[in-house]
């Protein structure tokens, strides 16, 4: 019986670990599925303008946007703010670079600036977020 107690011990123990990783696994995933979800209505051959009245909406759409790619990245990479900046300022100037090559779009300075501004946003969230300890840690 005591063997088995310290089995148990030992195998939560791992099982915690292997929860740890996979929550990270799982944040990846649905950083893809955002990055391919935001790449392809990026890319899509149709205007999607909102009918708010809102002047600067897509502005707004491009921040919202990365700020939960910055979230979601944070969590699946902790640690790693320098990497997740980078990359996704490359994929941002990367899709206004495409845009430029598709007939129904155009590339502009001012939606990558929203972009970068919404990947400080979701750092911004993201470490308070790590910080506040009622907040499960993505680790």
């Amino acid at each position: 019986r005591q063997r088995q107690a310290q089995g148990v011990v030992a195998g939560g123990r791992q099982g915690l670990m292997l929860a740890r990783v996979m929550t990270g696994y799982r944040w990846r995933v649905v950083f893809m599925l955002g990055l391919a979800v935001t790449l392809a209505l990026a890319l899509a051959p149709f205007e999607m303008k909102a009918k708010s009245g809102f002047q600067h909406g897509d502005k707004l759409a491009h921040l919202a946007i990365f700020a939960f790619l910055a979230l979601i990245a944070c969590r699946g990479w902790p640690g790693r703010w320098a990497m997740v900046f980078i990359g996704l300022a490359a994929f941002g100037a990367g899709i206004e670079g495409l845009q430029s090559l598709t007939p129904l779009r155009s590339a502009s300075a001012m939606d990558f600036i929203a972009d970068l501004v919404g990947v400080a946003v979701g750092f911004v969230t993201g470490f308070v977020s790590s910080r506040n300890p009622r907040t499960p840690s993505a680790r």
